[in-house]
């Protein structure tokens, strides 16, 4: 019943729902992928899941910029 981030190899097994998400650094969707696997998925789930998706790819982001600094556009 928990949404979750990069799951492990356990947890992707088990999984009700495998949802992929791919965002750009402006936080524009390149791909939304999603499969319910055990059960169907709210629309509500839904939003959570791309919430949370957003919310890692900002950190990923983040964390990327402090490595190898910002080499990327924010604005094209």
């Amino acid at each position: 019943n928990n949404i979750l981030l990069d799951l492990n190899s356990s947890e992707d097994k088990n999984c009700a729902t495998d949802m992929n998400f791919v965002l750009n650094n402006q936080g524009e969707f390149i791909e939304i992928q999603g499969t319910a696997e055990k059960k169907p998925f709210s629309k509500t789930e839904l939003l959570k899941m791309m919430e949370l998706a957003e919310k890692g790819c900002q950190i990923l982001f983040e964390k990327q910029n402090e490595i190898i600094g910002d080499i990327l556009p924010t604005n094209p």
